[in-house]
């Protein structure tokens, strides 16, 4: 599919992502409390996590349109070691892809230096 972008995404963001978040947790089962209440709630989380150095996401854009899919990214800390290794994980959370555009082929690779 052409026009298929994956980029970072900011704390500017967090309208979009909480709308994405809803559509996927919707397909699971009945939400317990109103779309405009979670949007709100959800959007004012995401905003402050996206702000921090814990928490990243990236947002799938097809064609100049709304974001169609995001994956969201937590930065943990693992217990100190002695040796020379990376003393933190990186731990997908989530990942979304809008129903109408799951397997049309508009795989992108795994974001680089994403943590």
């Amino acid at each position: 599919m052409a026009g298929w972008r994956v980029r970072r995404a900011s704390p500017e963001d967090a309208a979009a992502l909480a709308r994405l978040r809803w559509e996927f947790r919707v397909e699971a089962g009945e939400p317990v409390e109103s779309e405009a209440a979670f949007l709100d709630r959800a959007a004012r989380w995401m905003a402050a996590r996206l702000a921090g150095d814990r928490w990243q996401a990236w947002l799938a854009e097809v064609d100049g349109a709304a974001p169609a899919g995001c994956i969201w990214l937590q930065v943990i800390e693992k217990l100190p070691n002695p040796g020379d290794e990376e003393e933190l994980h990186g731990y997908v959370t989530s990942l979304f892809v809008a129903p109408a555009l799951r397997g049309k082929g508009t795989r992108e690779p795994a974001p680089r230096g994403s943590a």
